[in-house]
């Protein structure tokens, strides 16, 4: 009796050990401390008081899901699939309709079903090849995207506080630990170390396109980032509180890098290439930041951007 009462302290201590060593713990990073607003539900991002009403598509499986066609041939693309499932839950939680929350699962289960399983997490790809920045970069299928990570983030996390699924619990818990995977080959988080384009070390960011080069893009990052605000606004954990303001952080002190006073801010800080339409998502997105984290100072910046050009 003894000597099993021995094994099993040492069992029960050497658990006690594993648990404080696991690698998920909250990376070091630049953090200037923001709070969190938790907002109310119509005021997560996509939720609006109105429908979309956007579940009917010429191009999709047997299923429902939206096909992503290109080049003559159609594709699961993570983020666009991911958006629709989030209008589809905003419609579901204003109508009370079940056609949207079918919707929104059968939509959700097929990115899940062709996730790939890495390092403890659940990754989403792009099975196409894509040339970016007028084909200076070709993005290789199969290839991943941190905005993708963080709207699918988004995704399980809401489907699990509308249903209760466990499933959506499990999803959402294995692509949020993406988001501190940082050695990794397909990794879509990084902290800046030695990198020209930031302002030095020690930034934690989502990365819209991470490989084969970092571009620090913003408005992908940014939405990226969401996913960790919905997973804290969910689940109150405190790691994703964190590292949102670990980006934060980097969006904040960045911002001035983007942009391009008196004209079009810029999309990256690789190729700083000037968008219209993403100068505006800007401003919206630096808006949202500021209802999340209650900082006007992204208010600030998003006026800013509004008077440099509109």
């Amino acid at each position: 009796m003894r000597l099993r009462f021995f094994v099993l302290a040492i069992m029960a201590t050497l658990l006690l050990v594993a648990c404080e060593e696991r690698p998920s713990q909250t990376p070091e990073a630049r953090d200037h401390g923001f709070g969190l607003i938790k907002v109310e539900l119509e005021d997560l991002f996509w939720n609006r008081d109105y429908l979309y009403d956007d579940i009917s598509h010429p191009d999709c499986d047997s299923d429902g899901v939206f096909l992503f066609p290109y080049g003559g041939q159609y594709y699961y693309h993570p983020v666009a699939i991911g958006y629709l499932v989030q209008k589809a839950l905003s419609d579901y939680l204003l109508s009370n309709d079940p056609k949207y929350l079918d919707y929104a699962e059968k939509s959700a289960n097929a990115l899940a079903q062709r996730a790939t399983r890495s390092n403890g997490g659940m990754y989403f790809p792009y099975n196409f090849d894509f040339p970016a920045n007028g084909g200076q970069l070709v993005y290789t299928a199969p290839w991943y995207s941190g905005m993708a990570q963080g709207v699918l983030l988004s995704c399980f996390s809401r489907l699990y506080y509308c249903t209760g699924d466990p499933k959506y619990e499990a999803w959402a818990d294995s692509t949020f630990a993406t988001f501190s995977d940082f050695k990794n080959d397909i990794s879509t988080v990084y902290i800046t170390h030695n990198d020209q384009l930031s302002l030095g070390d020690g930034y934690y960011w989502v990365e819209e396109y991470p490989n084969p080069v970092r571009r620090f893009v913003l408005n992908g990052s940014i939405m990226g980032s969401f996913g960790l605000y919905d997973y804290w606004w969910v689940f109150g954990d405190l790691k994703a509180k964190r590292l949102f303001s670990m980006e934060m952080t980097s969006v904040l002190d960045h911002f001035p890098l983007y942009r391009n006073p008196g004209d079009i801010s810029y999309y990256c800080l690789k190729f700083k290439r000037k968008d219209a339409y993403y100068h505006q998502v800007h401003q919206w997105l630096l808006e949202q930041c500021c209802v999340y984290t209650g900082d006007t100072r992204f208010w600030v910046m998003s006026g800013i951007l509004g008077a440099d050009y509109h």
